[in-house]
């Protein structure tokens, strides 16, 4: 038997334009696994950084592997109101228990740049579709890193259901070069809209994000 659960502990979003006094709604993308069909907005930089745990066990084997994602940090600039650039790295600490013997590997993930464009929205706003195009840059710790550049392409789409409720899901693939396959991934979340209180003390509408289903562990990788 194989379980394996993901918990999401905290985000902390900056934008230049709180500063400002800016209104418009502040969406963000951490720290779960589903991206906002929305974008950062002309000369933002959005910042938004998380901690996650994951763990993974195989009762029949006697096998467990923790992770733990320390300052998932993605930043987010806006270029006019649909465009976005992306850079997204972490820390990582894998620990690997079987046969009561452990091991633990401790470093940098990869880097991944790329970019949002916002290509769609109905004309209540209430439906919009954005495409995420990235590169996995090699540049972390052996055992996190892979020997190649790895590309990957991501389609995000969300829906208004309410004024407390939307949903968002992700479809895409990204093409692992050690392996030389193509992966597809796929993602859906729940948002809720907290208070109006909590509003005005971010400037902006904030939403929880609920855990996410994912196919693959790479989903977090991936998306930035």
């Amino acid at each position: 038997m194989k379980t394996r659960f993901l918990v999401l502990i905290f985000l902390i979003v900056c934008s230049s334009n709180i500063f400002a006094q800016h209104k418009e709604p502040l969406v963000t993308d951490r720290p779960d696994a589903t991206e906002s069909a929305v974008t950062a907005g002309d000369g933002t930089l959005q910042i938004e950084t998380g901690f996650i745990f994951e763990q993974f066990e195989s009762i029949s084997s006697n096998y467990t592997e923790t992770n733990f994602h320390i300052a998932t940090t993605l930043f987010r600039y806006g270029i006019g109101n649909d465009f976005e650039l992306r850079l997204h790295g972490k820390i990582q600490t894998r620990k690997i228990e079987s046969f009561n013997k452990s091991k633990v590997n401790y470093g940098l993930n990869n880097v991944s740049i790329g970019m949002k464009y916002h290509f769609y929205e109905s004309s209540e706003g209430e439906t919009k579709g954005a495409v995420l195009a990235s590169f996995i840059l090699p540049v972390g710790s052996s055992e996190f890193s892979s020997s190649s550049v790895e590309p990957a392409v991501l389609v995000a789409l969300s829906e208004d259901l309410s004024e407390l409720f939307s949903i968002s899901t992700n479809f895409g693939g990204i093409y692992l070069n050690d392996d030389n396959e193509f992966v597809y991934l796929y993602s859906l979340a729940l948002g809720i809209g907290i208070t109006e209180k909590l509003e005005d003390l971010l400037n902006s509408l904030a939403v929880l994000k609920l855990p996410t289903f994912r196919n693959i562990f790479l989903m977090e990788d991936l998306l930035i």
